[in-house]
Order: structure tokens, then sequence, then C-alpha cells
């Protein structure tokens, strides 16, 4: 069922107060936006999955970014030292 502007930033605001509503919460919360409690309930279950499936994908992201960072690191390190080696190749 698609819901209503008011009721999706009605929801966002509570989400972003509280993760986890009561049982009182949630019937309030559906009395005051005429849907039902499991409507709630359901939309404030797949709210979660959505922040965890965002975080989750940040991490990684953030996980490969490190280890190009670090291979980027390793390979100008290791060209540096081999333009020092042939600098002292080409003193002699």
């Amino acid at each position: 069922t698609p819901f209503s502007n008011y009721q999706l930033s009605t929801l966002e605001f509570l989400y972003k107060n509280k993760k986890y509503l009561s049982v009182e919460e949630r019937q309030i919360t559906a009395e005051n936006l005429q849907i039902t409690e499991t409507q709630v309930k359901i939309w404030f279950q797949n709210r979660r999955a959505k922040e965890k499936r965002v975080n989750d994908s940040k991490f990684q992201l953030n996980e490969i970014r490190s280890q190009m960072l670090k291979n980027v690191g390793m390979a100008v390190g290791y060209g540096a030292l081999n333009w020092n080696m042939m600098s002292i190749d080409q003193g002699k």
C-alpha cells in the first residue's frame, strides 16, 4: 500500500528519533496516520533493513577505497625505491 507524503514524513521523523516503537507507540502512530499497526510495524522493519544495507555498502566501499590506497601507496613506494636504485647505479 502506498503511503501519503504526510504518512511517510511522519514515519521518517519518528524513525529518526527512535528505531523501535513500543506496542503502544505503534498503536498511537497507526491511529494518527490512519493505517494499520501491521503497516507501521512492517514499515519500521523495512526502514531498519534499508539503513543496514546502506551502512553495509558504505562500509564495503570504504574497505575497497582503503585497500586501493594501500596498493597505490605500495606502488608509489616501490617506484621510488626503483628510482633510487637506478640513481645509485647511474652514479657508479
